[in-house]
């Protein structure tokens, strides 16, 4: 399963020098233009801008009011990262400050930023303007739940300055849970937003849009299904999920009239794993029923694509370079230079396990190809993806060297052009 990657934070830099922010006489100066400045001089890379500028107010105001900072660090440090436009002179105040957000302000605002990041990676692309900038918004909304959570803990990270110092160190501690609270709050704005039916407000019909959102929620939960799961199951338990579900659809199906055909079978099932992994990761089954017609309208687009591919051209997913008619068969020579781009990724030591096995992504790349040689297409990386996340739904093969479907997907993609292209360059072995 495909995990979220978690934030890096760089070790903190020291303070700036004493009266950093201004120059002249003149040291006025209020919370948020402190930090403004502070932003300004941030070592690149940094994560997401607006939730920079966000979470540095956020956690400039939270270790403003942890006590020990004030009694540690300066008695007017309290009012000056708490209070966001009051203006003040008070350079031994505001060195302190400094101090303050070297040491934690920032590495902290890097952290929940961070996790914006992390989504990000994950959103499907290209989506149109107003598409990406809702999903967009949704990423960037996840760091208030987080830095609540932070610092409501028990321990809280902010509530002594040897917690705050330890976190600092070493994030991995919160890594696990925090994944599941963002993933969490990300699965329930997405949610809201296939159940708002927004796409249709947005005047976006296109199934291919609807397939890419559709795919990215099903990611999602299973990654918090699955990814960060609360605890094992029992069989039981999951016996009594797979009931709920099939009832909660069967209900749902036909309270919209849905006629019983393959698309209906096909968009019943999909739904079915949507929703046992919405339960597994604790989410209610209520607002799934919005999801049907957006699974609907993304089986379409493959049928579509399936219809399209009967009298297809087989390309190279790569360059796009012809292959051959499924019809008239391959040329002799375009099948000799697969078959030596097969020969090459079965007989690359690389490839293979300590005890020999190869690997399941160059078992799969090489038996893709033979398969274009008895005359089907090359499959893209997106329909690699769909078609390997079927394949591991039953589990990860203990041959493969990747740890989630997607990335496996990527890496039969590799192989297969790194062959190819040195099959074509080499010519004859």
């Amino acid at each position: 399963m495909e995990r979220l990657n978690p934030p890096r934070v760089p070790e903190p830099e020291p303070p700036p020098p004493p009266g950093w922010w201004y120059t002249g006489h003149d040291a006025t100066i209020c919370r948020d233009d402190f930090l403004a400045e502070w932003r300004a001089r941030m070592r690149p890379p940094t994560p997401d801008t607006k939730s920079v500028k966000n979470q540095l107010n956020r956690w400039a105001g939270n270790l403003g009011r942890a006590g020990w900072t004030s009694s540690e660090y300066h008695p007017s440090v309290r009012t000056l990262l708490c209070e966001p436009r009051t203006s003040s002179a008070e350079v031994d105040g505001w060195n302190a400050a400094s101090v303050i957000c070297a040491d934690f302000v920032e590495p902290f605002a890097r952290y929940t930023a961070g996790w914006v990041d992390s989504l990000h990676e994950i959103r499907p692309s290209p989506l149109p303007g107003a598409v990406g900038r809702h999903l967009r918004d949704m990423c960037r909304a996840v760091t208030k739940p987080l830095g609540d959570n932070m610092v409501a803990a028990k321990p809280g990270v902010i509530a002594t300055r040897s917690a705050a110092r330890k976190f600092v160190r070493d994030q991995s501690q919160r890594h696990h849970i925090d994944s599941e609270i963002v993933l969490q709050r990300y699965a329930s704005l997405l949610g809201d937003f296939i159940e708002g039916m927004v796409l249709a407000q947005l005047g976006y019909d296109d199934p291919e849009i609807h397939t890419r959102i559709a795919d990215h929620y099903d990611l999602v939960i299973s990654m918090l299904g699955e990814q960060t799961p609360r605890r094992e199951y029992t069989d039981d338990e999951i016996a009594d999920f797979d009931i709920r579900v099939r009832e909660f659809l069967a209900a749902a199906f036909a309270a919209r009239g849905v006629q019983r055909d393959a698309d209906a079978g096909e968009a019943f099932i999909r739904l079915h794993t949507t929703g046992m992994n919405r339960l597994r990761g604790g989410i209610p089954l209520e607002g799934l029923q919005y999801h049907i017609p957006l699974r609907f309208r993304a089986i379409a687009a493959e049928r579509k694509r399936e219809r399209s591919r009967a009298t297809e051209i087989p390309v190279d997913p790569e360059t796009g370079r012809t292959f051959a008619s499924k019809r008239d068969g391959l040329p002799p020579e375009v099948a000799d230079e697969i078959a030596r781009a097969i020969r090459r990724i079965r007989d690359d030591p690389t490839l293979a396990l300590a005890d020999g096995t190869r690997v399941w992504e160059a078992e799969f790349a090489a038996d893709l190809l033979a398969e274009v040689i008895l005359g089907d297409s090359l499959m893209t990386e997106r329909e690699l993806k769909t078609h390997i996340t079927e394949l591991w739904k039953c589990g990860r093969p203990t041959n493969a060297r990747s740890t989630g479907p997607h990335l496996a997907a990527r890496d039969v993609a590799l192989l297969i052009r790194i062959a190819l292209t040195h099959a074509r360059e080499t010519g004859d072995d």
